[in-house]
């Protein structure tokens, strides 16, 4: 895989490039249509290997000047549902790089298993463009937040699979510093990341990051067992990257399976998080870098829950025929907890416009018809309330979402609280000319498995400050002890 970076000031981003990008979704799917009846014919010609994957890296090269670098060189910020212009453009994105994986695919499943060494070297160049082309056609379908197309997984398996029985998934990969094995490994930990539990842009900038990372993480076909140990196997039936092999479950006792061990991943990761820990220092003058850097730390610190030890549900989804109400934003949760109307209606989605799919004692999984809904992100705080049972609130994240089609998003709320009250900070001290604020916050209460802790809307929180809380008619001086987690949007620390 690449390291995809902005490409924005690249000599070949022509004009003709940029307003394709721009150009109606119709005009963007001619184009896909052209390049798709370039590579079918291509094969369906039965042109020689040598002249076919020739022809490929040619048409792969035109892709990515004409589409691919520009597309990535005016990437945005962008809040759920994407826009309808943007979700066309990606789809086009998807299709040719799909396009151009099956044609450099036919290139391994057609030559016999033994060959001279120089139609080796043809099958290493078709394996790589396959799998390159396989991964970004994954990568576009997860910054979008969509399934990934049928059977994309299969084939990055079959592929590899090839290689290995061929003895060549140590060859290097064309065009790169590393071996067929580790481009392997790099698609495989792009669909472990957990990317529909990623704010918009992140599985981007975890991509650039893969070809260092992969070294750390091993592909085997000796099953090593332990508590202490991440373990996945990889299942080239099915269609997804692998599943969690998990310490009480009970070996395959079938085949040979390959194995991939993520654990010295995980730790290389968590040592990463705490020495960022370590050496965080909050700037007050800079509120972006202050983001960065926590965005940062809490990406690693997602990819350590994936990537070190495997996450074992421990309780039961039941499903659910109900709607609910939902509301985003401190301001706006805080309000509707105190019992009156949102101050931002257009944050408010109304009731009955959400459906509640499932739920467990942790959260619940929700479905929203696309033209209600309001900008959203992963990891924005909500409320909801279930309309037809209970007037109760509760208090949760935004844990993962994902497009379940054409017209749908779907979201997974995970309960942060269900006692949560409304309260006001005020800062008891000035700095820098500024005066004392108040803020509306929220104020968790302890729990048996967590302490108290409060909930501030973006950047009210000054390390030169002193706060105190009203919570009723009290009022009383509050210490910040320990940042759970931090957005734009608001400020979560124990207290």
């Amino acid at each position: 895989m690449e390291n995809y970076r902005n490409d924005g000031d690249r000599p070949d981003h022509d004009d003709a490039s940029r307003k394709r990008l721009n150009s109606p979704p119709e005009i963007l799917a001619g184009v896909s249509e052209a390049f798709y009846r370039e590579v079918s014919a291509l094969q369906s010609a039965k042109t020689p290997a040598t002249e076919l994957v020739q022809a490929l890296d040619g048409l792969a090269e035109r892709v990515d000047r004409q589409l691919t670098n520009p597309y990535r060189g005016r990437r945005v910020i962008l809040s759920l549902p994407l826009p309808q212009s943007e979700l066309a453009l990606t789809q086009v994105l998807i299709d040719l790089h799909s396009h151009l994986a099956q044609g450099y695919r036919s290139v391994p499943l057609r030559l016999p298993g033994t060959q001279p060494d120089t139609e080796f070297e043809l099958v290493v160049r078709a394996a790589s463009g396959a799998m390159r082309h396989l991964t970004r056609t994954l990568l576009y379908t997860y910054e979008g937040y969509r399934a990934a197309p049928e059977r994309t997984w299969r084939d990055v398996h079959t592929i590899y699979d090839r290689i290995r029985r061929l003895q060549l998934q140590n060859s290097p990969a064309p065009r790169t510093s590393y071996t067929l094995a580790h481009v392997y490994k790099q698609s495989l930990l792009l669909g472990l990341s957990g990317p529909y539990e990623l704010p918009f842009g992140v599985i981007t900038s975890i991509v650039a990051h893969l070809p260092a990372w992969s070294e750390h993480a091993q592909l085997t076909t000796k099953l090593s067992r332990g508590a202490e140990r991440c373990v996945f196997m990889i299942d080239p039936t099915l269609d997804k990257p692998a599943v969690p092999l998990l310490s009480h479950a009970v070996a395959p006792q079938f085949g040979e399976h390959l194995f991939f061990d993520t654990s010295d991943l995980g730790c290389f990761l968590e040592a990463q998080a705490e020495a960022l820990t370590k050496a965080f220092h909050w700037d007050k003058d800079n509120p972006q870098h202050n983001f960065f850097q926590l965005q940062r730390l809490d990406m690693l610190r997602s990819l350590v829950r994936r990537w070190k030890t495997h996450r074992i549900r421990s309780s039961r989804r039941r499903r659910c025929a109900s709607y609910c109400e939902v509301v985003f934003g401190v301001q706006s949760v805080c309000r509707s907890v105190e019992g009156g109307a949102p101050r931002d209606s257009t944050r408010a989605t109304p009731p009955n416009h959400w459906r509640v799919s499932d739920f467990s004692d942790h959260g619940f999984r929700l479905t929203l018809a696309r033209f209600d809904a309001r900008p959203i992100d992963v990891n924005e705080l909500v409320a909801l309330r279930l309309v037809e049972i209970s007037p109760a609130w509760h208090i949760g994240l935004i844990l993962w979402a994902r497009t379940s089609g054409p017209e749908d998003l779907e979201i997974g709320v995970r309960t942060i609280s269900r006692h949560a009250r409304p309260v006001t900070v005020r800062s008891l001290s000035s700095t820098g000319g500024q005066r004392r604020q108040r803020y509306s916050a929220l104020y968790l209460p302890a729990t048996d498995r967590t302490g108290a802790s409060l909930i501030l809307p973006g950047g009210a929180w000054d390390p030169d400050r002193a706060f105190a809380m009203k919570d009723g008619e009290a009022e009383h001086r509050i210490e910040m002890k320990r940042l759970i987690m931090a957005t734009p949007a608001f400020e979560w620390f124990e207290v």
